[in-house]
């Protein structure tokens, strides 16, 4: 997808079996559902990559629920 850092103001992680991941721009009130996806595969190390992704770039990663618009 290509986001780019400057760009993300927070990371919202929802749920524990399969969860949701939602990725919160600058510009924006809500969370785009196109912003929004799961790893199939390898989660705990997916998610484990985002957060240290997320902490390099010091951006927020809250574990709670979000809202999404359409």
């Amino acid at each position: 997808m290509g986001w780019r850092a400057r760009n993300v103001k927070r990371i919202f992680i929802r749920g524990y079996f399969m969860p949701v991941i939602a990725v919160k721009p600058k510009a924006r009130l809500l969370v785009p559902y196109s912003y929004c996806f799961r790893f199939t595969d390898q989660e705990d190390q997916g998610i484990r990559a985002l957060e240290a992704w997320a902490e390099r770039h010091q951006i927020e990663v809250l574990h709670k629920k979000f809202i999404r618009w359409l």
